[in-house]
């Protein structure tokens, strides 16, 4: 058996400025924690991209903010117009074509996780910087609809 010992435990700068340059920190605010801890997977098209690292309460009580990383290469996914949401849970949606169930995974389901996307109807935008803060959305559904106030232009024919 190895002994590792409290040295072998630590980064150099140079280990450690190598791990900042391949991962991108985005900050997701959120009226409450949902299910999420720390270590949740944060997933982009259902491919885990990255992890939350660390939930804080905001110093007013009024929200909670999610620090969460994307590992290089998928920051390139994260623009502007990206929208993230809990993908905790099965999501059901009954309408006129019958019962949908959607999740992101089954690890989601059961330990939480984030997800995001920007949305068709969008264009992308330009690639956000890194520690960007975002909105952390209820669910999916809310996170792709339209801003309130946001006017569709209509062209009459």
């Amino acid at each position: 058996m190895t002994e590792l010992r409290a040295a072998d435990r630590r980064f150099t700068p140079a280990e450690a400025a190598a791990f900042l340059t391949q991962v991108m920190d985005v900050n997701l605010s959120a009226a409450d924690i949902g299910s999420l801890d720390s270590g949740s997977p944060v997933f982009f098209r259902l491919f885990q991209v990255g992890e939350v690292t660390a939930i804080q309460l905001d110093p007013d009580g009024k929200g909670v903010t999610a620090h969460v990383f994307v590992r290089s290469p998928n920051e390139k996914y994260v623009t502007q117009n990206t929208r993230f949401w809990q993908a905790s849970g099965i999501d059901v949606t009954i309408d006129g074509n019958g019962v949908r169930l959607s999740t992101q995974s089954l690890v989601s389901v059961v330990v939480g996780g984030i997800a995001f996307q920007t949305p068709a109807n969008e264009p992308p935008g330009q690639a956000a910087p890194n520690v960007t803060a975002f909105t952390l959305f209820d669910d999916e559904r809310m996170a792709r609809k339209p801003p309130d106030g946001q006017l569709k232009k209509y062209m009459p024919s």
